[in-house]
């Protein structure tokens, strides 16, 4: 009788420490009142959801913060009710396919899961059977990425392509590293803002995976920043893909349906003149507690991080970052009220 038992318990060791292994590597542990960032990418260490959750979900996508696909597919499901809008239909579904890459907490998922809302028919690049095709958040390189995905995404070529590519302004995009760091934690936990001028290494130079990869090294928090626009900009450059879509989160937030629009004409879809765009947050606003997108067209206005930041964390920051790598960037490009991605910087750079 013992000996049979024995089996049984190892197999449930393994179990737990299976799940302990993918909490450790999880986004997210929720409190009371918020979803609190671990790094990584992983479960809700199989809580229940409820309402309140779904909410802070959709509160943190808007807020930039990349919560795990899956989570926010769920919540977007239980959020939805039977008079949500029709989800607006291209005429066509286009052969296109896109990529899609950025920096943590950049959006990415903010705009996933607004195309997947808006053009489901809008297909990502099909992924052969070797796996994950390229990780979104890698720092390999321009080369590195487009061969990858030319070896990787089968049968089509690059011009058949739009890589969407998510930027935020730096100060806005650091300050969500320190409160959602991912891979980046070995360089943002535990540091104030004002020794983020230090040398750093993070495991981002991946490819397929987030798992799969060395540590890059990095002369500073801003050097990470650079990193990722430097890689960006020579994409652009390169010109190996059908077109290469810079959004901002700024404008996800500001302007969603502009954006959608554009990446449906991006995609060689047929739009209507008059195409409604569904916002995400549209059925959480009736549970009466502040939406999601209002709270970040808040945080734009009041640009809190400055004040988190204080005078010597701007001393530390700003004199590192590129300002040739964003010296065309701006907030609400489809607004009148553009701000420079180096305004934050102003009075603080060398």
């Amino acid at each position: 009788m013992r000996l049979c038992f024995l089996p049984w318990l190892v197999i449930y060791r393994l179990l737990v420490l299976f799940s302990r292994t993918c909490e450790a590597e999880g986004a997210y542990v929720r409190s009371e009142a918020s979803i609190k960032p671990l790094g990584g990418v992983g479960s809700q260490r199989g809580l229940p959801l409820n309402a309140q959750h779904h909410h802070e979900h959709l509160n943190a996508l808007w807020d930039g913060i990349d919560i795990p696909t899956e989570a926010l597919v769920a919540s977007l499901v239980a959020l939805s009710s039977a008079e949500t809008k029709k989800v607006p239909q291209t005429r066509n579904t286009s052969a296109v396919k896109w990529v899609l890459l950025g920096p943590f907490d950049s959006g990415t998922n903010l705009f996933e899961m607004s195309v997947r809302s808006n053009f489901p028919q809008l297909k990502e690049a099909e992924l052969t059977a070797e796996g994950v095709a390229v990780w979104k958040h890698s720092t390999s390189g321009s080369d590195t990425i487009s061969t990858t995905l030319k070896h990787r995404i089968a049968p089509l070529p690059l011009k058949s392509m739009v890589l969407v590519i998510m930027v935020r302004s730096p100060l806005s995009l650091i300050s969500s590293w320190k409160k959602a760091p991912y891979n980046l934690r070995t360089c943002i936990n535990g540091k104030q803002y004002a020794d983020m001028n230090e040398a750093c290494q993070a495991r981002t130079d991946c490819v397929r995976n987030q798992f799969l990869g060395r540590d890059h090294s990095f002369t500073s928090v801003a050097d990470i920043y650079n990193t990722y626009l430097r890689q960006y900009r020579q994409l652009q450059q390169d010109k190996r893909f059908k077109q290469v879509m810079l959004v901002t989160y700024e404008d996800m937030v500001l302007n969603p349906k502009a954006v959608m629009t554009k990446f449906a004409h991006a995609m060689d879809a047929v739009v209507d003149e008059k195409l409604d765009i569904k916002l995400i947050d549209e059925p959480t606003k009736n549970h009466g507690d502040p939406v999601g997108r209002a709270k970040a067209l808040t945080k734009l206005k009041s640009r809190p991080w400055l004040a988190e930041m204080g005078t010597a964390g701007l001393q530390a920051i700003c004199p590192l970052l590129s300002k040739e790598l964003i010296s065309d960037l701006k907030e609400d490009n489809y607004g009148s009220h553009q701000v420079p991605y180096d305004q934050d910087c102003r009075d603080h750079s060398k």
